[in-house]
């Protein structure tokens, strides 16, 4: 089953790649939009192995 929700970022981040955008600049973009990382967001929608851990930064995307 595909989330619309998160097929929406995986084709931004491919959309970015495209137009010359490196993995610094991609995760330093979607962080200061507060685009969730994927653990994160899984674990708000009660899945993933890290449903109960307690994240230090929710947005910080790495490159």
């Amino acid at each position: 089953m595909v989330d619309p929700e998160a097929a929406e970022v995986v084709k931004r981040i491919f959309s970015m790649t495209i137009d010359g955008y490196g993995p610094y600049q991609i995760a330093s973009k979607l962080k200061s939009e507060k685009v969730l990382i994927p653990s994160a967001y899984l674990a708000q929608h009660g899945e993933g192995v890290n449903k109960n851990k307690t994240f230090k930064d929710v947005y910080d995307w790495g490159s």
